[in-house]
């Protein structure tokens, strides 16, 4: 099969890049391609004879950014530029980015790329999904002392109550801080 057409297949679905059509393509599983293209290159011994040679098709490697989402560098007219993997998805399958909205991944990992799991939506909407997803690890059964974080123990903090602490823990904070205070007023007293 040639790597210029764009396939349906079970496995993967590739459609053109926006604005790199007959470039590259991307596909519904969150990969990218270049396609063969001509090259133009001059041969100084041959007297500057245009000769035409091919750039070949291949999958492109994508590399991580420090969020941990995918990125890849597409070069058209001798010029690159570096895209997210999320982002190409989602404007060659679904289309250009609504005002006011963002790319989404349900799952909240950063390199599934896959167009099921991606989604335009709003700032609100993906915290919403961090929240539900605990940013993509499980939310923790104990504290770093061992203490088992649940019902009476867990104590929510912060601006929207989202964080959690440990209630023994801070008792304990407490108790030292108490003491310390009263250390200081009692050697405060003395001189």
């Amino acid at each position: 099969m040639d790597i210029n057409q764009s396939t349906h297949t079970a496995e993967e679905r590739w459609i053109p890049v926006v604005g790199y059509e007959g470039l590259y393509e991307v596909s519904d599983r969150g990969n990218v391609r270049s396609l063969k293209r001509p090259r133009k290159t001059y041969l100084t011994q041959h007297g500057k004879e245009l000769v035409l040679t091919w750039f070949e098709g291949r999958t492109l490697s994508p590399s991580a950014d420090k969020d941990g989402y995918l990125k890849v560098s597409l070069s058209k007219n001798g010029k690159s530029k570096v895209f997210r993997v999320h982002r190409l998805v989602l404007e060659s399958f679904v289309g250009a980015c609504p005002d006011g909205m963002e790319c989404c991944h349900w799952n909240d990992v950063p390199d599934d790329n896959r167009l099921e799991n991606l989604r335009w939506g709003t700032s609100a909407s993906n915290g919403k999904d961090k929240r539900r997803n605990h940013d993509g690890k499980p939310s923790p059964a104990f504290c770093q002392n061992g203490h088992e974080m649940t019902g009476y123990n867990v104590i929510r903090c912060g601006e929207e109550k989202r964080a959690t602490r440990c209630r023994l823990c801070e008792r304990v904070r407490w108790r030292e801080k108490a003491r310390r205070k009263r250390e200081s007023f009692q050697a405060l007293n003395r001189a």
